[in-house]
């Protein structure tokens, strides 16, 4: 029959003791130095990678910007394939998409019955919502701003 013997773990403490009580002073000094040292290192090798993953993030999205301006560009040239150019615009996630605005005048006109002790103070620009659509049904079209002011504000007393 085999005894089974249950070892209590160390404290930190006890590790210490027994690491300390092993090793002369001088060396314990020389090891802490080496770690610190060690961890220097380290933190040094640390920042020099990170800036040289910066620099070739940065190359990357110069040269990724390079060829966008480059396909948009060239969409409309009849030398540059305009499949490859889409191709290729793909395979980086390159928006093949442009900004228009458009800008035009609209009036408008309605009628409202009030109550007759309603004057033109009691309405003003605020009261209406002006919406805006567009029957452009491509799918690669995508409205991304809206805007409206009110210029001119008239109310006239038909009665």
């Amino acid at each position: 029959m085999t005894e089974e013997t249950t070892a209590t773990p160390l404290t930190n403490q006890q590790i210490a003791e027994s690491v300390v009580k092993d090793l002369p002073a001088n060396e314990i000094v020389k090891e802490f130095q080496r770690l610190l040292d060690e961890v220097e290192y380290q933190k040094t090798e640390a920042k020099l990678a990170k800036a040289r993953a910066n620099e070739a993030y940065s190359k990357y999205g110069t040269f990724r910007d390079s060829v966008e301006e480059f396909i948009k560009e060239h969409v409309k040239d009849e030398q540059v394939s305009i499949d490859d150019l889409k191709e290729l615009a793909e395979e980086l996630s390159i928006e093949l998409t442009k900004s228009i605005k458009v800008t035009f005048t609209v009036k408008c006109e309605y009628e409202f019955d009030v109550p007759l002790d309603w004057t033109d103070d009691d309405i003003s620009d605020g009261d209406f919502d002006i919406r805006i659509s567009s029957n452009i049904t491509d799918e690669d079209v995508e409205e991304t701003s809206e805007s409206y002011e009110v210029e001119d504000f008239e109310v006239e007393d038909n009665d």
